[in-house]
């Protein structure tokens, strides 16, 4: 579970904007290991990483279908 919570955290804007701001502006933008391990990852109990994701999964199909 701890895996697709990781996975939603990295999509959404505050995830995004963690990860951005430690790239490298260059052709090819990348982060070293160096970088990644300074990135800060909220981790909640298990039980609530399984309560956010159910609850995401929840509510994408909805978003999808707003996009379109």
């Amino acid at each position: 579970m701890w895996l697709k919570y990781m996975l939603y955290y990295f999509m959404s804007p505050t995830g995004q904007q963690e990860i951005f701001k430690f790239m490298k502006a260059v052709a090819q933008p990348s982060l070293s290991m160096d970088t990644i391990r300074q990135v800060k990852i909220p981790i909640p109990p298990a039980a609530e990483q399984k309560r956010i994701v159910k609850k995401v999964e929840e509510l994408l199909p909805y978003c999808e279908r707003l996009n379109k």
